[in-house]
């Protein structure tokens, strides 16, 4: 897949997340926030379904927890644009 928006992987590449994008115009600015690219790096670096399913069978909290963060070091890594 093609990638989606150059425009927030300059974002994510920004030392000053907040200055980027006041130097946007509003409809570039409006479009990177509401438009959420971030599902589409998300998506490619997600655990697996099946470790997730693995665990929850086994009743492995530890496999559970782990399963859990990874999928939070792929949201830190790829955080929601905000207005903020």
């Amino acid at each position: 897949m093609e990638n989606p928006s150059p425009l927030y992987e300059q974002w994510l590449a920004s030392e000053d997340r907040t200055a980027f994008l006041s130097g946007l115009d509003e409809m570039a600015r409006e479009t990177l926030i509401n438009y959420d690219p971030h599902y589409y790096y998300r998506i490619k670096e997600y655990p697996p379904i099946e470790e997730f399913a693995d665990a929850y069978s086994k009743d492995d909290t530890a496999g559970l927890e782990e399963y859990k963060q990874k999928c939070l070091d792929v949201k830190a890594k790829y955080p929601k644009v905000t207005a903020e």
